[in-house]
């Protein structure tokens, strides 16, 4: 489905905000939007906090003022 926040907001993504362990095989076709600007706003994942994705996609649209396409914020493991 699709993620719409009315106002700001941290760590948002399609599939998941904050991911701290592992995703594969996974994927999310909702749009994610916000209305103010935020930070960490994704596609798939918000944060990706050195946490590792394999096989993993995002196709919905992001509408968010310093958004990124599939992760906004990575610190390690992107696999």
């Amino acid at each position: 489905g699709n993620v719409t926040i009315n106002g700001a907001g941290t760590n948002i993504g399609g599939f998941v905000g904050q991911n701290l362990g592992l995703i594969t095989d996974s994927y999310s076709i909702g749009n994610v939007t916000t209305t103010a600007a935020s930070s960490n706003i994704g596609g798939f994942i918000g944060f990706n906090n050195a946490a590792t994705i394999k096989r993993a996609y995002s196709s919905g649209v992001v509408s968010a003022v310093g958004a990124g396409g599939v992760v906004n914020l990575q610190s390690s493991g992107i696999g």
